[in-house]
């Protein structure tokens, strides 16, 4: 399998610890609830420079929350690929 894998694309893959799973999708949850939150400091403030500082955070945030979602997905969706690619190698 060694010779081969690199030719057919094939890799060797870990589990994600669960532990880990459940902490990007805590982080995830906080930076959303930051979000909402921000969103609604945004409108109830009149300053223009407070509410400018507001939505910086706000886009900070939102681009976490985008980095961390695309995290989640590409360990879940890598660990399938390589199980799904391992077992073809192996019957053929």
């Amino acid at each position: 399998m060694l010779k081969y894998a690199p030719q057919l694309s094939v890799g060797f893959n870990e589990d994600t610890p669960e532990n880990y799973e459940r902490l990007l999708k805590d982080a995830l949850k906080r930076y959303k609830e930051r979000g909402k939150e921000l969103r609604e400091l945004i409108e109830k403030e009149s300053n223009e420079y407070k509410r400018n500082a507001l939505k910086r955070e706000l886009r900070s945030v939102e681009d976490a929350s985008k980095l961390l979602t695309n995290l989640i997905q590409n360990l879940q969706s890598k660990s399938s690929s390589c199980r799904v690619a391992k077992t073809t190698f192996l019957n053929a």
